[in-house]
């Protein structure tokens, strides 16, 4: 039988308890449902170019490695905090996630479900159920379970529909490579930026910068953009973006952590 969770806004789990004729019941529901999800679908070895499946495919990202608390947490529900009405109310549960673990600890399977919208249903003096031919006011916070799978791991591997969804319920900048220091040099000559710090680029980037470039190779942003708009965008930012050549270049952080930012 399958344990349950929620995944937060920040990738971690946090357990659910169900009784267990309802436990039973969410196991065979997710069980057909993520069979459905990957049966007889051609499956693509991800690539940051191709972000959705169309139909009849499935996106496969091999080898993924889960983050040890979640592998922890699937192994040993106990090591998992419990699901609290603050992270229902304050909106961070991302997923709703049925799992086992193999004898060894490793996971068996994990079948994600996202959570999002009206799904979610807060403690708000708003939320009404209809009881007989009454409505009555709900006083407690609670979701709503939906039909569809949006991500399966099992054996290994995640499989899912679409990057931008996923994403918001598993942490996936591990599948993205790092850029090398060619990739970042080729990002200078090609992407509308400039660098005006000491050194290279390449120098004051970490892994994380590497990847998001990685990234922004494989999508380039700027096709399909303009500067001004890229700059418009970048207004939630706590620093301001510059720009050279008329404003037809992107001037790029010299500091490290502003990087990041970008």
């Amino acid at each position: 039988m399958l344990q349950f969770y929620v995944a937060l806004s920040n990738y971690e789990l946090r357990h659910v308890h169900v009784e267990q004729d309802i436990q039973q019941d969410l196991t065979n529901g997710f069980s057909r449902e993520a069979e459905r999800f990957l049966h007889n679908k051609h499956r693509i070895d991800f690539v940051p170019s191709y972000l959705t499946a169309q139909k009849g495919e499935i996106l496969a990202a091999r080898n993924f490695a889960l983050p040890n608390e979640v592998e922890e947490d699937i192994a040993d529900p106990n090591h998992c905090d419990d699901i609290n009405p603050d992270d229902l109310n304050d909106r961070h549960v991302k997923a709703l996630v049925g799992a086992d673990a193999n004898d060894d600890g490793s996971v068996r399977i994990a079948v994600f479900k996202e959570l999002s919208g009206a799904r979610i249903i807060d403690q708000s003096p708003r939320n009404f159920f209809l009881r007989s031919d009454t409505l009555t006011r709900v006083d407690h916070p609670g979701l709503s379970v939906p039909e569809p799978v949006h991500a399966v791991y099992e054996g290994g591997d995640l499989y899912f529909h679409s990057y931008d969804t996923a994403k918001k319920f598993i942490d996936l900048a591990g599948i993205y490579s790092e850029a090398a220091r060619e990739d970042v040099e080729a990002f200078l000559r090609d992407a509308p930026v400039v660098f005006e710090g000491e050194g290279t680029l390449y120098d004051v980037t970490d892994a994380w910068s590497r990847r998001r470039i990685s990234m922004i190779l494989a999508n380039p942003v700027w096709q399909r953009i303009s500067v001004q708009d890229i700059c418009h965008r970048a207004d939630v930012l706590p620093f301001a973006v510059e720009t050279r050549s008329g404003g037809e270049t992107l001037l790029l952080p010299s500091d490290k952590a502003q990087l990041r930012g970008n």
